[in-house]
Parts: C-alpha cells; structure tokens; sequence
C-alpha cells in the first residue's frame, strides 16, 4: 500500500507529466472529439467523486495513436484535513474510461472491517465492467481467482478481479482489465482497461502447436545445470544449508516463444519476474552472559585467520594499488552466503587534483586466496580502444591460469555479452565470463568474472565464486526428451498476440506460440531435472508457493466465513483443498497463521515447522516447551493471544479480574481468560473455559481473524 504522501505524489508528478505535454502537442495532429467538459461529466456520471475532493486539475496526452484526458480531484490541503483523491483518464476520441483510481484515507481512530465476501466483490466487479465498458465484454475473459488476499490489521483490503483481451479466441499479451473492490464498502477502488489500437495480424497459416513443440525441442531451449540455493533464511543451522539441486533450465535468448508464422524461436522473447521472499529476524537478549561454546568456537576460528597486512600483501601479489593510493578501509566479516567464510574487505584510494582512483578486493581470511578485486583510475579523453574481444581473451586467460591454474581447467567461456555483440562495440572495457562444470553440467553463479581495459590492456576486475559444497550425480536425470515433454506439460506453448514496442508505444503485434501457466501464475524456467517437477528461482518447489486456497468440507460450517479468509490468505493450506475443521490444529500451523496474519504471507513463507516455533520464542509469545506437531490446549492459546497483544503484564495484575465462567482454574491463568473474553477473542462455551481442551483448526481459523481485528483498535 502506498502512503497519502506518496499516493499525492504519483499523481501530482503524472499530472504535471501530463500538462507538460500538453494540448498545445497534442492538438496538433487533430482536436479531441471529447471536451474537457464532457469528459468531466462521464466521469462524474459514472462515479460518485467525493464532494470534499474540491481541489480539481486535468491534463491532456497523445500517445499510443490515442488522446487522452486525464482528471484528478484531490482534498483541500487545510488543517484538519485528512487528504485523499479520485483520478481517472478518458479517452478524449471515444469518451471511453480506461482508468480510475478513488484514494480516501479511513478514519484514524477507527479501523474498517470486511462488509463482503470475495464473492460478492466479483460480483461487483462484474456488475461495473458491465457499466462502464459493455462494448468490451465479449473480448474478456476473466482470469482464474488464484490471488492471494492480505489480511491487514489496519483495514480490510481490496478484491481484484483481471480479464484477459482476447481476438479470434486468442489472447492479447499486456491487454485487458482489472476492477478492485473495497471489501469493506463494495465501492470500486481502481479500474484499468488496457486496450492497444494496434492492428490484429490475422491466424490464417500459422503453425500448430505440435509443430512450435518442435521447434522448440530443435532449437534446444533447455538445459542441464547446478543450481545453488543462495536464498536467506535467517533460523537455519549451518547444518541445514541448502543444498546443490540438478535442474533443467529455459536457456535460449527466446525465452522459449516461437513464431507462429515461420515457426523460427524469436530473437527477444518475454522475461519473467522473479518471487521475493521476505524474513523476520528474531531479537536476540543483549544481557552479559557467560561466553557459550558456539562463542569460544567463533573465538578459535578468527584467531587462526590472515591479519590485515597478510590479507594486503596477498592482494598486492596479483594487482598494484594506484599510485599514491593507501588503505583507507578495511574490515573482516562473515560471508552471508556461506557462514563458514571468512573475507577481509580491503579499500586503497588516492585523490590527486579532480582524478580519483582506487582498489578495491576481497581476500578469503582463512586461505589468502584472492576472491575479487576491482582497479579504477581516470580515463583519458583521447584513449584508443584498440583490442578487441579476441585480445582480452588472451590476456584474461594468462591472467586466469596465474591466478587459478587448476579451476580454470574447469570453465567454459560463456558467449560475449548482448551489449557488446552490437557492432562496432565502442565500450572502454571487454567483459568475460567463465562459467564452472561439475561432471561436464554448468553450474552458473560458479566461476569466473574478469574484464580487461581496451587501452592499456589491463586487467581491471576479477571476481571468483566458487562453492565447496557436494554436487550431485547426474545418474538417473530425464533425457532431454523427457525434460522437454515435463516442461512443455506444466507450461505449454500457447498461441498469443505478443505486442512489439516501438520508442514509446505499441506498433504492432505478432502471433507466437509462449510458454505460459494454464493457472496465469508466473511461469516456471526451471524444473528438477529427476522428476520434471517446477521450481522457483531458489530451487525449491513450484507447488509449494504461496498460494490462495478454496475448501471443499467447509460449507454451512459456524467458521466457513472465517476459514474462506484465512485460506484466501494463503494460510492453512496443509490438505490442499480440503480443509478438516474438526481436526486438532499443531502448534506449528497455529503460530503460523498468527504470525503471517500479523506480518503478512511472506514473512512465514520460508520457515520450517520447527524454525515458526524458534520465531514465536523470539517475539515473546511462546514461552513454553512444545513440539510443532503437538496439540494446543486453549489455555496455551489464550496466554499466547495475550502476549502477541502486549497484555500479558496486565493478565497477571492478581485480583483485578471478575473471571466469567464457573470452572476453577490457577488463579493467573484467570486473567488471561478473562481478557480474552473480555476482547471478543476467546469466549469458549460460555460457561466452562476449560483449559485443557485442544483447539480444533476451525478455531484457529476464527481465533486469528478475530485477534487481527483487534491489533490497531
């Protein structure tokens, strides 16, 4: 979500973008057919724009062979105010809305609650496509609902619904719609049609399917490779680290996309984004404790590295410091990536007049070994570039077998880079990449990294990464046939209109045949190479993604509206889709779902069962000894909610609370209870608390959507 400040922000700068392009450009290829008047009046006889949004600009575009209007009202900026806005564009030829976007900050003292389901914000959305563009509707078609839905402590969030532009029962890459609900109002939040005016190329004589699959297995679009999982997870021992994964990978320039017509692959193919993953450190106590063994082992281990002259003169065995340069900077720390590692991080610079030239390096602390360095120093302005790619490969190989001589038996020189296969290349330096083999398969990311001056022919950086860690047998992989077969199964090869850019706008279209997801997630370019199965950028499985979840054992249950949320959410989601309400919830699912509700889907993504309990202990609201498989009594679960709250220090005030059930329970474990009750969080059956009954899923379920309505009350 974006704050006021920079929602005003966006569009302030879009609209002053927009004047400054202003009617005096865009009226010289025609006038508009639609007024700035009238294109007011369509809009305000579609919406409803806030009537303290007095404050009222607009703006005038050409661009992509359409003009278009563009409209924003914002709240006066007075004392007192609490901003918001309302901004929509207008096509100033057709008097079609291709966009809308309603920002209006709730009120500070209290936090909005979900009025409707996901389904009724479909049917919303449906309802106003209808409205506002019924001249699209028989060229969308809506997109499966797999988005997961933020559950948020401080409001209820939108629904999206997306439809995809389709021609001759084709689909249009980049074109479509997308209409987003309030769930607490069923008001439309933000609509977008995206719509190109460019012409359609017509399907008559483009190639089959099995014959782009073709193509694609011809060209060799795949391969076999090493992937080593770099990705950070904050809980886990150095026994738990990642290991070395055997994948097939898409590979080819094309990205896999064929053209329809020639059924040759495309020279630029698609690109694909990439997951983030986010992490929540644990606090760790600061108080003075004695040294433990893991302390006195860190102690052993920096007690037998290089010093920092050691560390200096092994890099100055391979590379001089500039002239006048001396050492300004130097610091031992631990590599992220690897936490046996040791590196020196050394910094020489020298500043004569306006030049400046420095050197930078890394020096493993345990072995001398130098891991990278990079020189600069000021070019001059009549330099001749005369070596070519050919002669820095010579001199970067001599450098290589000094430096490395027995791993650079073991790399392959990767193709010169795109920005330089442009000809004539007039860069100042020529880069070169080596990437390692490990029983004759790349293992990208290993290797080596050098670029030589085209003047003095030096070499100006060096980079080596190398890991120790066991690299699986290729014994057993799929046949390239196989792996082709997997790939083309979990992501087929589907027949688009793909848009080809121009300078600032889309010229035209073509047919080709895509990799693409039948769910419309982002696709997958890797695949374990034993079992075909699709992976993520960090190796680990496709299927185990973030995802929303639909039951199908919930219906007409007391919990359906809350465990329909939690699934949506992305939580819970351990039996796929089904849900077993009755069934007693973990210890680890249960932390799991408040913790993730509370910080959001991805700050649990990546834990272990046993890493969600360590990450409950460090937020303080798990105290007791528990396994993650066990079951969780409600009097675990009440003193829990308290904490997560804050609470617990007024839980065990003794003798305040008037306990409202008749069973007996110690009488500290009263105030959790009572509080809880007294929240709305927990009211067990009204008249026994019974603290050692185990909390079924269905509750967790209830339990967490009610302890989020509670967080910013």
């Amino acid at each position: 979500m974006l704050s006021k400040r920079c929602k005003i922000m966006v569009w302030v700068v879009l609209t002053l973008f927009m004047v400054s392009l202003g009617p005096s450009i865009a009226l010289a290829d025609s006038s508009p057919g639609i007024s700035l008047e009238e294109a007011i009046k369509i809009v305000k006889n579609t919406f409803e724009v806030p009537q303290e949004f007095q404050e009222f600009s607009s703006g005038f575009a050409n661009y992509d062979k359409r003009q278009i209007w563009h409209l924003n009202w914002n709240a006066l900026q007075e004392p007192g105010s609490q901003g918001g806005s309302f901004n929509a564009q207008v096509d100033a030829q057709s008097g079609e809305i291709i966009s809308m976007s309603h920002w209006q900050p709730g009120s500070p003292d209290k936090k909005q609650d979900a009025k409707i389901s996901p389904s009724e914000a479909r049917e919303a959305a449906v309802a106003f496509l209808n409205q506002v563009a019924p001249q699209r509707v028989a060229f969308l078609k809506e997109m499966p609902d797999n988005q997961i839905m933020e559950l948020s402590p401080y409001g209820p969030g939108t629904y999206q619904v997306r439809w995809q532009r389709m021609e001759k029962q084709i689909p249009v890459e980049g074109d479509g719609a997308v209409v987003q609900i309030n769930l607490s109002d069923g008001q439309v939040r933000s609509y977008n049609l995206n719509w190109s005016q460019a012409e359609m190329p017509d399907p008559t004589g483009i190639i089959s399917q099995e014959k782009a699959q073709q193509s694609f297995k011809d060209a060799g679009m795949l391969e076999l490779q090493y992937l080593l999982n770099s990705g950070f997870r904050p809980l886990a021992s150095n026994s738990d680290e990642n290991k070395v994964a055997l994948v097939y990978r898409l590979v080819h320039k094309s990205y896999g996309v064929i053209d329809a017509m020639t059924g040759e692959p495309r020279e630029s193919g698609r690109q694909y984004l990439n997951e983030k993953e986010m992490a929540v450190k644990g606090s760790a106590d600061q108080a003075a404790i004695p040294l433990t063994p893991e302390e006195e082992r860190e102690i052993g281990t920096t007690a037998n590295l290089l010093t920092q002259e050691q560390a200096a003169a092994a890099v100055h065995k391979w590379i001089k410091a500039p002239e006048g340069a001396v050492l300004n900077s130097a610091n031992l720390e631990k590599d992220w990536q690897d936490p046996n590692l040791r590196i020196w991080n050394l910094h020489w610079s020298s500043q004569k007049d306006d030049s400046y030239s420095y050197l930078w390096a890394q020096v493993n602390a345990a072995t001398g070994e130098v891991l990278s360095f990079s020189l600069g120093y000021p070019q001059s302005d009549k330099a001749k570039y005369t070596l070519d790619r050919e002669g820095a490969r010579r001199i970067a190989e001599a450098f290589l077998k000094q430096i490395q001589p027995e791993r650079f038996t073991q790399v392959s020189l990767e193709a010169e880079q795109e920005s330089e296969a442009v000809e004539p290349y007039e860069g100042p330096n020529w880069s070169l990449q080596w990437t390692r083999l490990v029983n004759g398969i790349k293992c990208p990311g290993n290797g080596f990294n050098v670029s030589v001056d085209r003047h003095t022919r030096q070499v100006l950086s060096y980079s080596l990464n190398w890991s120790e860690k066991e690299f699986p047998s290729p014994d057993g992989v799929l046949s390239m046939d196989e792996a082709e077969q997997a790939f083309l199964k979990h992501t087929p090869l589907t027949l688009i209109y793909s848009p080809v850019y121009g300078r600032d706008r889309v010229e035209s279209y073509q047919l080709v045949y895509a990799p693409q997801d039948p769910n419309q997630r982002i696709s997958s370019q890797i695949m374990d190479a034993f079992n075909g199965e699709p992976l993520d950028w960090q190796g680990k499985p496709w299927s185990e993604q973030p995802q929303a979840y639909s039951f199908d054992d919930i219906a007409g249950h007391f919990a359906e509206k809350e465990i329909n949320m939690i699934g949506k959410a992305g939580f819970m989601g351990e039996y796929g889709i089904s849900f077993h309400p009755q069934e007693n919830v973990s210890a680890a699912s249960l932390f799991r779902v408040l913790i993730g509700t509370r910080n959001g889907l991805y700050s649990v993504q990546n834990y272990s069962d046993e890493e969600i309990l360590i990450l409950a202990r460090n937020m303080g609201w798990l105290k007791e000894t528990i396994a993650s498989d066990a079951a969780v009594s409600r009097e675990l679960l009440a003193k829990v909610v308290i904490r997560s709250l804050g609470l617990d220090y007024l839980a065990e005030v003794p003798g305040i609370y008037r306990y409202p059930y008749q069973d007996q329970v110690d009488p500290v474990l009263q105030g959790y209870a009572t509080l809880c009750w007294g929240l709305g969080i927990i009211k067990a059956d009204g008249k026994s608390f019974s603290p050692g009954k185990q909390i079924s899923r269905a509750e967790a379920a209830v339990i967490a959507v009610r302890l989020l309505g509670q967080i910013n009350r």
